[in-house]
C-alpha cells in the first residue's frame, strides 16, 4: 500500500515489484494486489494486457477508518471505561510528560503471572504488550472482514 500511496500514477505489477526494496516474486505481488482489489483497498484498470493499480483511498482515510473500527471493537470488548483510560494514556504520552509515579502513590497491581515487579515499575510490562497485541488482532480482523 505504501508503494501505491507514494506514487503519483497508477502502477503495474512489474512497477510495484521494482519499487519494493526486497526481491519479491512477481506472481506473489500480483496475488497480493488482486486480494487488495477484492478487499476494496485498491482499484485496477486494464491497460493493454496488464492491470494498473491505485489505492481507493488516501493513507489518512484508511488509517482513520481502521482506527474507528479498532476503537469500536475495543469499546465493545472492554467497555467505555477502558477506552477512557487508553485515551488518557495517549494524551499523556502525546504531551511527552510521561514520568515515573511519585513515591507513595499507589499503583494498581496487575494480576498477570510471570510479570516481574521491576518490569511494571519501568512501565513496560505485560499490559503494554497486551494492548499492542489487541490492536494488531483488530487490524487483522478488520482486513479479514473487508474480504
Amino acid at each position: 500500500m505504501n508503494t501505491l500511496w507514494t506514487s503519483d500514477a497508477e502502477l503495474s505489477v512489474q512497477e510495484v515489484c521494482s519499487r519494493l526494496r526486497s526481491n519479491n516474486n512477481y506472481k506473489t505481488v500480483m496475488t497480493v494486489l488482486n486480494r487488495m482489489v477484492e478487499k476494496s483497498l485498491l482499484d485496477r484498470r486494464l491497460d493493454g494486457r496488464s492491470y494498473r493499480y491505485h489505492p481507493q483511498m488516501s493513507r489518512d482515510k484508511f488509517l482513520e477508518g481502521l482506527s474507528l473500527d479498532m476503537v469500536r471493537n475495543f469499546v465493545r470488548t472492554y467497555g467505555v471505561g477502558a477506552a477512557t483510560h487508553v485515551s488518557d494514556a495517549l494524551t499523556v504520552v502525546a504531551s511527552g510528560s510521561v514520568s515515573p509515579p511519585a513515591v507513595g502513590v499507589a499503583r494498581p497491581s496487575l494480576p498477570f503471572r510471570g510479570v516481574r515487579e521491576e518490569s511494571n515499575r519501568r512501565g513496560s510490562g505485560f499490559l503494554r504488550i497486551a494492548i499492542v497485541g489487541f490492536m494488531l488482532l483488530q487490524i487483522i480482523r478488520y482486513l479479514r472482514r473487508r474480504s
